[in-house]
């Protein structure tokens, strides 16, 4: 990924939600370079990289955030849904945990 020096490199977890849709509209608005994590695979927007990844599972986030070394700020609106507020605790953490630890080795951020 190529960067001119100085500018901001957002990336977006949870960027196919109501919230990261909108994040990341706002965030090409301003003219930062957009990075959108998705669990899902989705369609390519202008001027936003979309990667698939599920961030409950190691292994595969240290594989596709690896490269990602210019990221400068993290935008978390990640979320898991499970039966009551209980089982939503560990999932989300999870998530949450491998996505800062991942990028922390990476990136400026």
């Amino acid at each position: 990924m190529k960067t001119t020096q100085g500018k901001q490199v957002a990336l977006v977890a949870g960027a196919s939600g109501i919230v990261g849709q909108q994040l990341t509209q706002a965030l090409v608005a301003d003219q930062w370079q957009v990075i959108a994590l998705s669990h899902r695979s989705g369609s390519a927007t202008d001027g936003i990289e979309t990667i698939a990844v599920d961030l409950r599972d190691r292994l595969q986030s240290q594989q596709r955030l690896a490269s990602l070394t210019d990221v400068t700020h993290i935008f978390y609106s990640a979320w898991l849904n499970a039966a009551d507020w209980a089982a939503m605790v560990g999932p989300n953490l999870t998530m949450l945990q491998n996505l800062v630890q991942e990028m922390e080795d990476v990136a400026p951020l």
